[in-house]
């Protein structure tokens, strides 16, 4: 064999050697990437496995406390003064006005008389707010519109 031949051979097998080697580095990384993508999926599965145990919760050991009658007054006021496009402070003067004409009571001028309180706390502190509350049922409740 000659020298350029023995030169050239060398050559090749280096070229060889050095592709072998960026192969080999290539399959590690790949190796390592693999791993990674295993372990992002093992997370995944992880993360809607719990998800799926939060949708399986176990219901309340408590009941959840019921409204005030001042809030279920308050609701009904609200609620009817928006659909009818009432202002609030009418649809309340509306209401006090019934309860006057029917228990003999003027919330709004003993609360004017207090000065600090609302006709509200009046009628809370007289303890007739239940009373109030049937007032505004019987008011509002049945000219509202169906929720459908």
């Amino acid at each position: 064999m000659q020298p350029q031949n023995q030169i050239l051979m060398a050559d090749i097998i280096a070229s060889c050697q050095q592709i072998l080697l960026q192969n080999q580095q290539q399959n590690s990384q790949l190796i390592g990437l693999i791993e990674k993508l295993s372990e992002i999926d093992r997370l995944q599965e992880d993360k809607m496995a719990s998800i799926a145990s939060t949708k399986e919760l176990s219901p309340p050991i408590v009941e959840p406390k019921s409204l005030s009658t001042r809030l279920k007054i308050n609701r009904l006021v609200r609620d009817y003064a928006t659909a009818h496009n009432i202002t609030f402070r009418d649809t309340w003067r509306l209401l006090y006005t019934e309860f006057r004409d029917r228990y003999h009571i003027n919330l709004r001028i003993r609360a004017r008389n207090n000065g600090k309180l609302k006709p509200l706390d009046i009628c809370e502190q007289l303890g007739m707010i239940e009373e109030l509350y049937a007032v505004a049922s019987n008011l509002f409740a049945s000219r509202l519109p169906v929720a459908s």
